[in-house]
């Protein structure tokens, strides 16, 4: 594959890729909202708190409802990777059956988590191991696919997972790096027999989705990005880094496959100025990097909207979020439904330069086009100036086009010539906050 950079600018790059990628790439079923549980309470699984989870992310408009790590092994932590037998003193106590049932009772389908490629040496499995089962570097053991028994253990766990809790969604996750190969092929025969496997559980599973997590999409490329039929980014969760980060993959792989989480617990009560504490509006945190060891206060439509594009999920608490500040999801989650078909297929513009994750200036601009509609995106980052003006790449200069916008700003209709040529300029009045619009063809 050649990938020209016209102009020698590497952000011109995306949109041809993007195009060439729509013709090869895994048919895409429209993706659910999908709320997980891991960034709220980690792998500490509290039935009454799910409960209350289950609860708020129907609120919301979530489609379904996955259980991450904690639910599977005796053991403690990464102890328990290979033996996916529900926990029978805490988590669910052996009843997760029962909770899916009342996830869908709720109008919710219901996922799980699952490491197939990691085996502790503690599990029974990995205490008298099959043949078939090598060393790793880490002290895991993993699976040689290439092997028909192995591949036989992984292909009915997996389906009998999916089969016993009636499964919609399996996050697949790929922590542990594989031993070298037994062939000496560089995995060839693994690889080759991973994405066999993957392509009967979607023909035995055509309803369930299938997620590529690889430890924050380690394991993403242009092959992988079809197996899938969707790739979480990553932990690091934090709006400004989600936009960072989608910056760079978007010059790899195409946006509809791109899968992020919207991350909020409630603050708690504090001064916001001129508040004091008791009068102080409600405020919602989300984390920096991955983990929750540091929080900050965030604007919840600065937050949902840098994982807007492609496939949005929510964890954190939306349980303990204000009334108010959960109506901002759901009006966000409704926007997101409304293009979610479209954006699958579509084509990322960057408006402004790709820049490091760190970097938290300026502004950050998207355009996602597909002939009909278009979706702009624009990010007031740590920047003094309220105001943003740029051209749009991606318009018809012989149509029409209806602008609707997220704040209160009148709709209107413009030309694509109009448009091409003069540009849209956008007003944001304060820093990490966002406004948009979207575009629909008029002929």
């Amino acid at each position: 594959l050649l990938v020209a950079f016209p102009k020698q600018q590497i952000e011109l790059a995306a949109p041809p890729l993007h195009a060439a990628m729509a013709h090869s790439a895994l048919p895409l079923p429209q993706p659910p909202l999908v709320y997980n549980t891991w960034l709220d309470n980690f792998a500490e699984l509290d039935l009454d708190r799910l409960h209350r989870q289950v609860a708020a992310a129907a609120e919301v408009g979530c489609e379904v409802f996955v259980v991450d790590a904690g639910w599977y092994g005796a053991g403690e932590g990464w102890a328990c990777q290979g033996d996916w037998q529900e926990k029978k003193d805490r988590a669910f106590h052996g009843r997760m059956g029962e909770f899916a049932d009342h996830v869908r009772g709720a109008g919710l389908g219901f996922g799980l988590w699952m490491e197939p490629e990691a085996i502790h040496p503690g599990t029974p499995l990995g205490k008298n191991p099959p043949s078939w089962l090598l060393p790793g570097p880490t002290g895991m053991l993993w699976p040689d696919l290439s092997q028909q028994p192995a591949y036989d253990w992984l292909r009915d766990e997996m389906s009998r997972l999916l089969d016993t809790y009636q499964a919609v969604w399996m996050k697949i996750d790929f922590n542990q790096p594989l031993g070298p190969d037994p062939a000496h092929c560089g995995l060839r025969g693994y690889t080759d027999a991973w994405y066999r496997l993957l392509a009967e559980m979607r023909e035995r599973f055509p309803h369930t989705f299938f997620e590529n997590c690889a430890s924050g999409a380690m394991r993403l490329d242009l092959e992988s990005y079809q197996q899938f039929h969707g790739h979480f980014l990553s932990d690091t969760v934090h709006p400004v880094d989600s936009i960072r980060i989608r910056q760079g993959t978007l010059l790899r792989v195409p946006p509809g496959g791109l899968y992020t989480f919207t991350v909020l617990s409630p603050a708690g009560a504090a001064p916001c100025y001129p508040h004091a504490a008791a009068d102080a509006p409600p405020r919602a945190l989300t984390p920096f990097d991955a983990t929750w060891q540091r929080a900050e206060t965030v604007d919840v439509g600065f937050a949902m909207a840098a994982a807007l594009p492609g496939i949005l999920g929510l964890s954190g608490d939306l349980a303990g979020l204000a009334p108010e500040l959960r109506q901002q999801v759901a009006r966000w989650a409704g926007l997101w439904k409304e293009n979610r078909s479209w954006l699958r297929l579509a084509q990322a513009h960057l408006l402004t330069p790709v820049c490091p994750l760190p970097d938290n200036t300026g502004w950050a601009c998207f355009e996602f086009a597909d002939p009909d509609q278009a979706l702009v995106l624009a990010f007031r980052l740590n920047d003094l100036s309220p105001t943003f003006h740029t051209l749009l790449r991606s318009l018809d200069p012989n149509a029409n086009y209806a602008l609707h916008w997220f704040e209160d700003r009148p709709d209107e209709t413009r030309s694509g010539t109009d448009l091409l040529a003069d540009g849209l300029s956008f007003q944001v009045p304060g820093p990490f906050q966002v406004t948009g619009l979207t575009l629909t063809h008029q002929g």
